[in-house]
């Protein structure tokens, strides 16, 4: 996640879940044409079925300090 920020791209956020991914990779991974639609709408990394992504420009986690929001424009 470091990188995306690093880079300046913004994230995607999935609707079912919650988890975050730079938004262009994310946008690839959902247009894929070799993988069933089932497959291309569940998140990577829980499979929780999500029908939306979400661009935003900052993304907030939680850590041993509290939220830190990590700024992504």
């Amino acid at each position: 996640m470091e990188a995306v920020v690093e880079s300046g791209r913004r994230f995607g956020v999935l609707s079912g879940c919650r988890h975050a991914f730079c938004l262009d990779c994310i946008r690839k991974w959902r247009g894929r044409l070799d993988l069933p639609k089932e497959t291309l709408r569940a998140c990577p990394m829980c499979r929780e079925p999500s029908f939306y992504v979400v661009p935003c420009g900052a993304y907030a986690v939680a850590c041993c300090l509290g939220a830190v929001a990590l700024p992504c424009v």
